[in-house]
């Protein structure tokens, strides 16, 4: 995409664009920004270096966002745990917690073994 591209989706003239394509540490103003990732059709979390996926969510067509299915064990583990009261909530939060931080520890040290 050319700066003139950019300048005819956003809006903007080139001399408002020029500054943050010559200095990628200058933010734009929320207005500007919000610009830019409707041009180039990613998140403005994509846009501030937040993550690293354009486009987080999926969208329709008609620009809607398109809620993944969930599979009928993602439903039965769903469906269980609203069924149980805040306290068995809390302590299944708990245990899935520890478990992701185990696996991710494990990660990491494969990782650094690699």
């Amino acid at each position: 995409m050319t700066r003139a591209d950019l300048c005819r989706l956003t809006g903007l003239t080139s001399g408002h664009l020029t500054p943050y394509i010559k200095n990628p540490d200058r933010s734009p103003t929320l207005s500007t920004a919000c610009k830019i990732a409707l041009a180039l059709d990613v998140s403005m979390d994509y846009l501030g270096g937040l993550i690293d996926e354009p486009r987080p969510v999926e969208r329709d067509e008609h620009g809607n966002i398109v809620v993944p299915k969930l599979t009928e064990d993602e439903s039965a583990i769903l469906s269980a745990y609203k069924a149980v009261d805040e306290g068995a909530r809390k302590r299944i939060t708990r245990t899935v917690q520890g478990e992701l931080d185990d696996m991710e520890d494990e990660a990491k040290k494969e990782t650094r073994g690699a």
